[in-house]
């Protein structure tokens, strides 16, 4: 009788241990894609800055933004696009 729970104390514990391991590769996952994230954006405005050298205002600014929030939308589109036809 204590064998098993000495058991199924183990298996939880086990358990326990992949959850927590593959909620850690989740987050440093989401940490490096912010580092890329970061690291893109720097690279977009250098080349914003080397086509357009005028483009320092509010209005250029605005067009970024919204020009990476369609890409943004149109990848993340596609992704789940390209996942529910697998399913």
């Amino acid at each position: 009788m204590a064998n098993k729970k000495e058991k199924e104390k183990e298996n939880e514990l086990t358990k326990a241990q992949k959850v927590v391991r593959k909620k850690l590769i989740e987050f440093m996952s989401a940490a490096f894609a912010l580092v890329a994230a970061l690291a893109w954006n720097e690279a977009i405005k250098a080349l914003i800055d080397a086509f357009i050298p005028e483009a320092n205002g509010v209005l250029a600014k605005l067009v970024y933004a919204v020009c990476i929030t369609v890409l943004v939308a149109l990848v993340l589109y596609l992704f789940e696009r390209s996942t529910s036809e697998k399913e």
